[in-house]
């Protein structure tokens, strides 16, 4: 969830979050476990095919890929791993939660190193690209 503006969009990633919650406390004496996989900006080849070749497409995927806790971006298999975890016996007594796979936390991280960065980030999120 961001605060941002984007008022429709908060409320239904929230509504999915509780929509989780309230599915668990439902099914969950049925041995059903109901868990949700929240991504963040991942890299992927829509990402690449929707922004033109360019000093701002190289500007968003410097800023994609050095955001991050770790410095790496995201991609399809991260979101999947989590996923497939979610679904695995190792997660048997998981039931109930939206498991981020997102560098939301980085932004303090990008505060500290350059505030010119950081504000172009958070510009760049605001628009809902990537």
């Amino acid at each position: 969830l961001r605060g941002d503006g984007t008022v429709a969009y908060s409320a239904a990633k929230g509504g999915l979050s509780a929509m989780t919650v309230d599915m668990a406390y439902s099914h969950g004496r049925q041995g059903i476990r109901v868990n949700a996989v929240a991504p963040g900006h991942i890299t992927t080849p829509m990402v690449h095919s929707v922004s033109s070749p360019g000093p701002r497409a190289e500007f968003m995927n410097t800023l994609r890929n050095e955001a991050g806790l770790l410095g790496t971006p995201g991609t399809g298999w991260d979101v999947a791993w989590a996923a497939t975890f979610l679904a695995s016996d190792e997660a048997r007594w998981i039931t109930g939660v939206t498991l981020p796979v997102a560098l939301h936390e980085a932004r303090d991280t990008l505060d500290r190193r350059d505030p010119a960065t950081y504000v172009s980030w958070c510009a760049f999120d605001a628009f809902g690209a990537a």
